[in-house]
């Protein structure tokens, strides 16, 4: 069952908000237990697949696309519900030759 955020989750998050934002973090997710913050997840928020168990939505391309608006990126992931034009990769796409190993 969904629920809201209790007061103390809320202070957890206005106290840490800023310093994340300052980071450079836009997307992230906490562990809070007993009232106290737990774990700040930068890497693997896994809150997405909660909000889509307990709310019964798909939420990950609004998300992504909030994330590229706020970042000025053109909108790449779109709602499932879309028909998908032909692939068009970022400018910053991941090339293999670049990521060559080193010895010495």
């Amino acid at each position: 069952m969904a629920s809201d955020l209790t007061t103390e989750e809320k202070r957890i998050c206005a106290a840490i908000g800023p310093e994340l934002k300052a980071r450079g973090l836009i997307f992230v997710g906490i562990d809070v237990i007993g009232g106290k913050l737990t774990e700040i997840n930068v890497t693997s928020p896994t809150g997405i697949q909660e909000i889509n168990r307990l709310s019964g939505t798909r939420i990950e391309a609004d998300i992504w696309n909030a994330i590229e608006a706020r970042l000025g990126l053109r909108s790449s992931i779109h709602h499932p519900s879309e028909k998908l034009a032909e692939f068009e990769p970022p400018p910053t796409a991941w090339k293999p030759s670049s990521m060559r190993a080193t010895t010495g």
